[in-house]
């Protein structure tokens, strides 16, 4: 492979970079805040309140923000099992028909007896 294949127009030129950046990125800055978080929670005076620091400054936070990025691959994903599951019963409505079918050949092998 050529130096010319890693370019960097033929990188960015990729279509499923920018989703994947996205995605990664939104992961690292999720690692990073549950750090920080981490790093003020261990310096509070008690354990209660460093407990308390970390679920309602982090945990729940992080939660509902996730959850609402996460939105548009759920929708794609739902889209995509429901495509899935209509072509799927349109391949079998297909199926039946053609055996409920009056085939020639049964006809003629009805006749002979």
């Amino acid at each position: 492979m050529s130096a010319a294949e890693y370019s960097p127009q033929s990188i960015l030129a990729c279509p499923t970079l920018p989703y994947f950046c996205i995605k990664v990125c939104m992961y690292i800055v999720a690692i990073a805040w549950i750090y920080v978080v981490l790093m003020m929670s261990i310096t509070e005076h008690s354990v209660i309140a460093g407990v308390m620091t970390f679920l309602l400054y982090c945990v729940f936070p992080l939660t509902i923000v996730l959850y609402l990025m996460r939105t548009p691959q759920r929708k794609r994903e739902r889209m995509e099992k429901q495509a899935a599951l209509q072509k799927q019963s349109t391949a079998s409505t297909s199926n039946q028909g053609i055996s409920q079918s009056d085939n020639p050949a049964d006809k003629s092998a009805d006749k002979s007896d």
